[in-house]
């Protein structure tokens, strides 16, 4: 029937939709029943989950500050969360085979697997989302006793590969300690230090003894020039001949021959003797010997002083040797001592290469063991039939709406009015 349109623009969106109450709830609740059906028909998955325990070496260095030892975390997640750990999983537990026919895209795109950082600690939260309960249980300890063993296995590649290149540099110290060794001999054995101490030691006796017997020249030299500066005046004023006057009558048997003569002036008879000065001879003599004894030092001093010369040459050049022959050895002694202790360092890094990659890594515990789950997470059936629900009135209503709308939209003094809905007739 057609009739004029009063008063529509006037009516709420509830009161729009009022008449349509029916069909919207019996549209809403097919909607529920279709998602309670769906839910039930879906496979149930069951969630298992482990934890592991990031912790430190027990030895070693101090710890790291908080703040990076939690932006190191992330790092560890590739230890689980790793296509070749997961296809032995896969092949460990056949999943490649009936029913479940597993590759791993498949896998990776059923989101069977989730690893999580707990905020604020050390852990890693393995979860395994899988149909049947006890696999998801036995995948998720796979998977976290696969990771701990990865871990090791690394840390056994640092210490076999710290080994290597330790054992290496123990090698080259070994090897520079021997070539060390061999020039430290042969320095001390080119130098022969010990045969010109001992030289030096002869020279200083000799150089010695010969300043002294120099000193006594020197000094008997002095004594003999002195002596004959005092002879010589003294052998001077002495005669040569020494004239002794004496009367006859001094002698008794003179006295006696000249009575027998009978000579009467025999008081006035005198007799002259001549003799060798014994006392110039004794100067001379001592002269002569002085003079001899000062040539004979003056030669011997100047012998001796041209022997200390020479002597001491030989000692400064022997002193010159000694000291670039023990500045060569010293050196030779001091890069043997550096390559002993560098060969020392090297053979106790590589006795304690383990214990350094340990000190340095870190540990990877499980501390909770996945338990087989009694109750599946998926699907969530109330929560699926109240969504199926919620969106059968939305898509309903909005249906409804829709055709109010378009109803709306109709010419202004027309529009189709239901059976149930009052009308006002206008009569011409």
């Amino acid at each position: 029937m057609m009739i004029s349109d009063v008063g529509d623009g006037r009516r709420t969106l509830p009161a729009k939709l009022r008449p349509h109450g029916k069909w919207i709830l019996a549209g809403a609740a097919l909607t529920g029943v279709a998602a309670l059906v769906i839910s039930l028909i879906l496979p149930k998955f069951y969630r298992a989950s482990t934890y592991l325990l990031v912790s430190e070496s027990k030895i070693g260095a101090a710890p790291l500050s908080g703040a990076w030892q939690y932006a190191l975390l992330p790092t560890f997640v590739p230890f689980v969360d790793n296509d070749a750990l997961i296809q032995q999983a896969i092949e460990h537990f056949h999943l490649d085979r009936p029913p479940y026919r597993l590759t791993l895209e498949r896998f990776r795109q059923g989101d069977y697997l989730d690893v999580q950082i707990p905020k604020a600690t050390r852990l890693l939260e393995i979860r395994v989302e899988f149909p049947d309960a006890r696999l998801a249980a036995d995948l998720a300890n796979y998977l976290a006793q696969g990771s701990i063993a990865y871990n090791d296995r690394i840390t056994a590649s640092d210490t076999v590969a710290t080994q290597d290149f330790l054992k290496q540099r123990m090698d080259q110290a070994a090897t520079h300690l021997s070539a060390m060794e061999k020039r430290a001999v042969e320095v001390r054995r080119r130098s022969r230090l010990e045969d010109k101490e001992k030289t030096l030691n002869i020279l200083l006796a000799e150089k010695e003894s010969t300043v002294s017997n120099l000193d006594q020249l020197r000094l008997a030299l002095v004594q003999n020039d002195d002596r004959v500066k005092t002879l010589q005046p003294l052998l001077n004023n002495e005669p040569p001949i020494i004239k002794l006057k004496k009367s006859l009558t001094s002698d008794r048997f003179l006295e006696q021959a000249v009575e027998k003569s009978g000579s009467k002036n025999a008081d006035s008879l005198s007799v002259t003797e001549e003799t060798v000065n014994r006392n110039r001879e004794e100067l001379q003599r001592q002269l002569a010997d002085s003079t001899s004894g000062a040539s004979a030092e003056r030669a011997g001093s100047a012998e001796a002083k041209a022997r200390l010369e020479q002597i001491q040459a030989e000692i400064n050049g022997l002193l010159a040797e000694l000291a670039a022959d023990r500045s060569e050895v010293e050196g030779a002694t001091r890069d043997l001592q550096l390559a002993r202790e560098s060969y020392e360092s090297a053979a106790r890094e590589y006795r304690n290469a383990a214990l350094t990659v340990t000190a340095k890594s870190q540990e990877l515990q499980q501390i909770t063991p996945a338990v087989v789950p009694e109750k599946p997470v998926r699907p969530r059936i109330l929560f699926n039939t109240l969504l199926g629900f919620l969106l059968g009135l939305m898509l309903f209503g909005g249906i409804a709406w829709l055709r109010e709308a378009f109803r709306a939209a109709a010419p202004a003094d027309l529009r189709w009015v239901g059976e149930e809905e009052p009308a006002e007739v206008h009569r011409r």
